[in-house]
């Protein structure tokens, strides 16, 4: 990915339209403290994708932090090679990347928008509002400058996931959900 063996790896993995709140990422980077490890990893591709380069390109704050890899097909790896999973986005409703990244333990930054908070809670991640870049390089900063707050984290989300978005999980519940209509229906 071109970044440094001591960065903490910021990873946003999306497809590149204007509601994904790209514009406010790369505005994000260019506000980080220049001493600050994060290196922030664009993964997906999508309309925006050269504008957002070029945008990139333009401003040595963003150009020195910010590395754009692409369509991807080893999701799960780059994940799992994050430190944090940023999700800026304007408008979502269930962004798959956040349930992978509590997959894989990951701590998550992202807007408090559609259905992110029911997905990021204040134990697995930060919320914080759309289009406000200054916020989001704060919680970004903040989350890579804690190891242990990141550490708990990773484990919130790792328990999360089992409890909510495992492919198990989900078969209890709807088991649990059928059984349920079928009581109602022998007791009426």
């Amino acid at each position: 990915l071109g970044t440094p063996e001591d960065a903490i790896l910021a990873l946003s993995m999306s497809v590149m339209r204007p509601e994904k709140g790209l514009d406010d990422l790369l505005a994000a980077a260019a506000v980080l403290p220049d001493d600050s490890p994060i290196m922030i990893v664009l993964a997906g591709d999508g309309e925006e994708r050269p504008r957002l380069e070029a945008l990139a390109d333009s401003d040595r704050r963003i150009a020195r932090r910010v590395r754009f890899a692409g369509w991807r097909d080893d999701a799960a790896e780059l994940i799992h090679a994050a430190d944090l999973l940023v999700h800026p986005s304007h408008a979502d409703a269930l962004p798959t990347a956040l349930i992978l990244a509590l997959g894989a333990g990951v701590p998550i930054v992202a807007t408090r928008v559609g259905g992110i908070p029911e997905i990021v809670t204040e134990d697995v991640g930060v919320l914080v509002p759309p289009r406000d870049p200054v916020r989001l390089a704060d919680s970004i900063n903040d989350l890579a400058g804690d190891t242990m707050r990141r550490q708990n984290m990773s484990s919130a989300a790792l328990r999360r996931f089992a409890e909510r978005y495992d492919a198990a999980a989900w078969a209890r519940r709807l088991v649990s959900l059928y059984r349920q209509v079928l009581d109602e229906q022998g007791h009426a």
